[in-house]
């Protein structure tokens, strides 16, 4: 029996969103994954707009996880010390938490994505 990778195959182009987007908002990334929910893991895939993080779970009847960037806190990248899964681990200012499975070079280059991506322009820092 071949061994498996427990990771998704990187694709170079992700499944398309199927989230409804609103006018101007654009995907800037997208990547399999999986959503850690209690002792449960989602799979399916993450994309990064310039306005949400929108998870779309492969399967159930909970299809959806968007946090809109604005109520992100932080996001960053952590091995879980019980195994050798990484993950993107985001907080929203509600304190809420959402750990996303993924490898390891993709949760840090994800992390850093999401933390640039929730920033405002400079030209919107300015005004306020």
């Amino acid at each position: 029996m071949p061994l498996r990778w427990p990771w998704p195959r990187r694709e170079p182009n992700p499944p398309p969103c199927n989230a409804p987007l609103s006018e101007g908002e654009a995907i800037l990334r997208g990547q399999r994954c999986a959503l850690q929910y209690g002792r449960e893991r989602k799979r399916g895939v993450l994309h990064l707009t310039n306005r949400r993080l929108i998870f779309e779970a492969e399967r159930g009847d909970a299809r959806w996880l968007i946090i809109p960037l604005d109520e992100v806190a932080r996001a960053a990248a952590y091995r879980d010390m019980a195994s050798t899964a990484f993950r993107l681990w985001v907080e929203t200012t509600q304190g809420e938490q959402a750990p996303f499975l993924m490898p390891r070079r993709d949760a840090e280059s994800w992390a850093r994505a999401v933390n640039e991506a929730r920033k405002p322009p400079e030209a919107e820092r300015l005004v306020q």
